[in-house]
């Protein structure tokens, strides 16, 4: 499942995220991978990073890897300091 963020993250719309996840992958349980396509995303939150990781924790339990793509450098060099799993290729 690939699914494109349009915006910032912060913790209200990681919530909403969170959400919208769960219930795709419970209407559909031959969902393997969540790509995150970040193209737009300009800033992650310091209050998002904590949801992310909690769906990336909650997924590897069902069996599902998370992945964020198209992440802008200045973006994830921000974010490489505060959670070093998100800074590397396949393991958001």
């Amino acid at each position: 499942m690939t699914l494109r963020i349009d915006q910032s993250l912060y913790f209200a719309n990681t919530s909403f995220l969170k959400d919208h996840i769960y219930s795709r992958i419970i209407d559909d349980t031959d969902i393997k991978n969540v790509v995150l396509m970040c193209c737009a995303v300009n800033e992650i939150d310091l209050s998002a990073l904590e949801p992310l990781e909690l769906i990336n924790v909650r997924l590897k339990e069902l069996g599902i890897d998370l992945s964020l793509s198209e992440v802008k450098g200045p973006v994830m060099d921000r974010q490489a300091d505060k959670v070093p799993d998100l800074a590397q290729p396949g393991s958001a």
